[in-house]
């Protein structure tokens, strides 16, 4: 028989009032009368008044902490890439500003292009015709985008390294 226990639900079963930060709580796994298995989580001011509708199998004692806030730096690094990328294609700020980093801008769109079709943002679509690129597919637009073809070595990640640095650094 698998059984599956139920989540903590943040609020007592007898109350019906939400746990706040440093409320003391007891959780009690029951099994009912079908052979369900259920989960109450109480109030610890409340354990002596509930009474289950089955056989406790085992309680145990907590003290409440709001649940941590959900971590988006992820998705924040994603679209931040994602913008880089577009803004490169687009002519926008990056690499205008001196003839050393014009000569960043195609390993840049290589290094976001690898980046972004690891994180499913683009999708490849073939090569150019002459084979100096790859044509990447922009899944929210549906933009082909030729992104420099190739493997990133050493040299060219060297050579954009502080510039990707400036870039997590002002994104933060």
């Amino acid at each position: 028989m698998a059984w599956q226990i139920k989540p903590f639900s943040h609020r007592c079963h007898l109350l019906e009032k939400t746990f706040e930060e440093g409320d003391t709580y007891v959780s009690f796994l029951v099994v009912d009368s079908e052979n369900e298995l259920q989960r109450y989580d109480v109030s610890a001011e409340k354990e002596e008044a509930f009474e289950p509708a089955g056989e406790v199998i085992c309680r145990w004692t907590q003290v409440y902490k709001e649940p941590p806030e959900k971590d988006d730096s992820a998705k924040r690094q994603r679209e931040t890439a994602e913008e880089l990328f577009l803004m490169l294609f687009e002519g926008g700020d990056a690499g205008d500003e001196d003839s050393s980093e014009e000569n960043e801008v195609p390993v840049l769109k290589k290094f976001l292009g690898l980046l972004l079709e690891r994180k499913r943002v683009l999708r490849p679509r073939g090569k150019s015709s002459d084979g100096q690129y790859r044509l990447m597919e922009h899944r929210g637009t549906k933009t082909i985008y030729p992104v420099p073809a190739g493997d990133l070595d050493r040299d060219e990640l060297m050579q954009i390294s502080d510039r990707l640095n400036d870039l997590i650094i002002q994104s933060k």
